[in-house]
């Protein structure tokens, strides 16, 4: 073995028995009836940026041995034929750099023969019976290319836990790279069951890395196909794409697969030498109904996307961190769209996002125009440096700005805000120059609100929506602090708990911008504020220190306890100090009839 690797030996045979052809040999023609092979054990081992104990000259320096080859056929010995190869209880060992623990492949049986190989394995991670361990199982009938380099297996019947392969494979050894080419086909892959099979990586309860190998110097193409892929609730159907080699450079081109009901086209490559690794990938999605993809989103919506995305080249590791590739990600191009299949009504959703990487350290930026619910919107929403997604996505850090018309909204939350919208907490800004607009989104009727700005801490458990920590000014009305609950149910529920310093009532009359009285015979409280009363339930809590009534008379120390249920109003008590003195009552109001 080498002489830096931690095994003495690189190979070690317990048994090894050749039986050759004597009558062949008497003729000249050097043939091996059998070669009959127990336990015999492979010792690889990598070492950081530098080839692993497995790499030979030839795999090195292709170009100066390319040569050599040719002079070999040209006036070398006649090769040797070897009619049967049989290997039990075997076992090759893959030892990453620094760590102890190695990965194994169990070789119970392997058998070559003239035209057929034969093949039971199972992957798992350190030696022993312990854990888990990956079956797989290969039989095709092979030809191999000891004369002329040509190795080739047909009829592949091969299966990979659950998933069954086809196809064929050949490699060329007599040029420089070998060059690979073929076909494989799978009518179902499970990716969940896949990985669930896969034996847990060794060290995987310390920090998780990821293990890109230095690829090999080989040359060629392999299409692949897969009628239908499976990813927890996520099916692929019809996948179709060709994996291209180079030296050190793997390629997935002309990826293409339909899924929810759209088609996807993709290319993705990953070069990895011994001293860097880099990668890239161009997607491009139609029609895809994100409904069918169990988001929650109604049906009737499809999402087109275009993304360029790459990784700048990172220094060759054993192991590289998921911190160190976010820190080298490269968004060169991230669009997508959200519109309805067809011809869009007055209150239908149609989005165009945009995702950049900023700033430095470098952020995601991600801007939203279009519509909303029939509704204007103009938002951009900024996270943290990209390493933070692994502390968690729930709690990955947000900051928003969102417009629509004359409202605009600040906001602090977390990235679960918008993976689970049923559910979430933040902060948040409103500012508007009237309430119309808070009203299209609200879907309450609100008085005139006049201009305004608040601030609060917001959060939502499915129907039920909170305000709390409430600061700010509506109009003329100053000093608001409080909080404020919202149930979203069929009678919607407010209550309401303030104080302010000064209210200015005449800016809730409509003559300050709610809607007319209407003008008929019969009379009539549909444009004033009692109207307003008819739509929720709730109560409310205000304390004021002035209260000017729209005559300009002021009240000083304003107390109101108010209940509102269905339609009926009860003050205990309304309490206020007036000219010197003070008053306080209590009031019911019916507003569930026209008029009240």
């Amino acid at each position: 073995n080498a002489d830096w690797a931690k095994s003495d030996e690189m190979l070690t045979v317990d048994s090894l028995e050749v039986t050759p052809s004597l009558i062949s040999l008497i003729r000249g023609d050097p043939v091996i009836d059998d070669i009959d092979v127990e336990s015999p054990t492979l010792h690889l081992e990598g070492r950081e940026q530098q080839p692993g104990n497995w790499m030979l000259p030839a795999m090195t320096s292709p170009a100066q041995n390319n040569a050599a080859a040719g002079e070999k056929r040209e006036g070398g010995a006649p090769p040797v034929t070897v009619r049967q190869i049989s290997v039990s209880d075997g076992e090759i060992q893959y030892l990453a750099p620094n760590t102890d623990i190695p990965w194994v492949l169990s070789l119970p049986s392997l058998e070559v023969s003239d035209d057929r190989i034969d093949l039971e394995a199972q992957v798992a991670a350190g030696t022993g019976d312990t854990g888990k361990a990956l079956p797989v199982e290969l039989s095709a009938r092979y030809q191999p290319g000891f004369s002329d380099g040509q190795w080739k297996l047909n009829d592949i019947q091969a299966r990979v836990n659950e998933t069954h392969i086809s196809g064929q494979l050949s490699l060329d050894t007599g040029v420089a790279p070998p060059a690979l080419s073929g076909t494989l086909d799978s009518p179902s892959v499970n990716v969940s069951r896949l990985l669930t099979a896969i034996p847990k990586t060794p060290g995987a309860d310390e920090e998780p890395g990821i293990a890109i190998p230095v690829l090999p110097a080989l040359d060629g193409r392999v299409k692949l196909t897969v009628e239908q892929l499976t990813w927890d609730l996520v099916t692929l159907s019809n996948l179709t794409t060709e994996l291209r080699l180079a030296e050190h450079k793997v390629t997935l081109a002309d990826l293409s697969f339909g899924v929810a009901g759209g088609q996807v086209e993709a290319t993705a490559s990953l070069t990895s030498n011994p001293d860097v690794m880099t990668a890239e990938a161009q997607i491009k999605a139609q029609a895809i109904d994100l409904h069918d993809l169990g988001m929650g989103q109604s049906d009737g919506h499809i999402l087109g996307a275009e993304l360029d995305l790459g990784v700048d080249p990172v220094s060759q590791s054993a192991t590289l961190l998921p911190r160190q590739l976010l820190d080298h990600l490269v968004i060169r191009q991230a669009t997508a769209s959200y519109q309805p299949k067809q011809a869009a009504s007055a209150a239908t959703t149609d989005l165009n996002f945009s995702l950049q990487r900023a700033g430095e350290p470098p952020t995601p930026a991600l801007s939203v125009s279009g519509q909303f619910q029939g509704k204007p919107l103009n938002m951009t929403i900024e996270g943290a440096p990209f390493p933070r997604l692994l502390d968690g996505l729930e709690t990955y850090p947000l900051q928003a700005q969102a417009q629509s018309g004359e409202l605009t909204a600040w906001a602090d939350s977390q990235l679960g805000a918008i993976l689970s919208p049923a559910t979430f907490a933040g902060k948040l800004v409103l500012k508007g120059s009237d309430g119309q607009d808070l009203e299209r989104w609200v879907g309450t009727a609100l008085p005139p609100l006049g201009e305004y700005r608040m601030s609060g801490h917001v959060s939502r458990d499915n129907q039920n929506w909170s305000a709390t920590s409430l600061a700010g000014n509506i109009g003329t009305t100053t000093g608001v602090t409080g909080e404020v609950h919202f149930a979203n149910t069929d009678q919607p529920r407010v209550n309401v708990d303030l104080s302010a310093e000064r209210i200015e009532l005449a800016q809730f009359t409509p003559e300050n911008g709610g809607s007319s009285p209407t003008s008929d015979d019969k009379p009539s409280d549909d444009g004033s504020p009692l109207s307003t009363l008819r739509a929720f339930d709730g109560q409310l809590a205000l304390q004021a220190e002035t209260v000017v009534t729209p005559g300009g008379l002021e009240l000083a120390d304003l107390e109101v306890d108010a209940s509102l249920q269905s339609g009926n109003l009860t003050i205990t008590p309304l309490a206020f100090n007036i000219g010197g003195g003070s008053f306080s009552s209590t009031l019911r109001l019916n507003v569930a009839d026209r008029p009240a």
